[in-house]
């Protein structure tokens, strides 16, 4: 990550519903990051329901971390856009959602219209 960073490259660091923020400070390398990838699901299983809980893990990061930009991977709906995004979650990574969707261009711009 030093090497990526000291060429301009930002990097990124993403957490598993199991990993708890304690455990990225532990790693000590804060200053190496800035991207945070949360998992809301699990992995494997696309369009599965977004695990909300890991909402206060977003608040955890964003008090330890107040400039880093935070990602939500994992169950992103309409439903659950907005309430994602007003966590703090500037990033909606959506894969099933959009892909089961009738008319994903329409589901997009529902998406869009309900975090802007």
């Amino acid at each position: 990550m030093q090497a990526l960073r000291e060429n301009g490259t930002r990097t990124g660091i993403a957490l598993l519903p199991e990993t708890s923020v304690s455990d990225l400070q532990e790693l000590e390398i804060d200053d190496l990051f800035d991207h945070v990838l949360i998992f809301g699901g699990h992995l494997g299983f696309q369009g599965s329901d977004a695990d909300l809980d890991q909402l206060d893990k977003v608040k955890r990061i964003r008090k330890a971390y107040p400039d880093i930009e935070i990602a939500w991977d994992g169950g992103v709906n309409d439903t659950n856009a907005r309430q994602i995004s007003d966590s703090g979650v500037s990033v909606l990574n959506v894969g099933g959602f959009l892909h089961n969707a009738e008319s994903p261009k329409t589901v997009y711009d529902t998406l869009v219209s309900l975090v802007s």
